[in-house]
């Protein structure tokens, strides 16, 4: 599985904010945005429609997403934001998961589906916020 990022807007103890703005290479890398990526989403949406009804790939599909939860869990105690980082992690994975089949489906452009994650991680408290 491709890896998520925060968005691009600079915040205070925000690692995607040194990236400055417009520099979205992990979302870019996780919803589709181009024919590689609808490619790589489509495969990923495939295997897991068959993991719910196939126990053997479940299992075998498990790890990459605790790997995933794991990386963006990482990066939010990175971040040294004053937040639950493993909660928070799960949350952004269901997020930018449930974004993924309707930017695929066409029912929720890219740009929108970020619009979507950046809101979310707006939402969320800063270490700046609480100094």
């Amino acid at each position: 599985m491709a890896h998520a990022g925060v968005h691009d807007s600079p915040r205070a103890g925000d690692p995607a904010g040194q990236r400055g703005p417009g520099r979205r290479a992990d979302e870019r890398e996780y919803l589709p945005h181009d024919a590689a990526g609808r490619a790589d989403a489509l495969v990923a949406v495939a295997f897991l429609s068959r993991a719910a009804v196939a126990p053997a790939l479940a299992a075998a599909l498990a790890p990459a997403f605790a790997g995933f939860v794991g990386m963006l869990s990482t990066v939010f105690q990175g971040a040294g934001w004053p937040i639950d980082a493993p909660a928070e992690a799960q949350r952004l994975a269901a997020l930018l998961d449930g974004l993924r089949l309707p930017v695929l489906a066409g029912a929720l452009t890219y740009r929108d589906a970020l619009a979507v994650v950046d809101r979310h991680l707006a939402q969320l408290p800063t270490a700046a916020a609480h100094a």
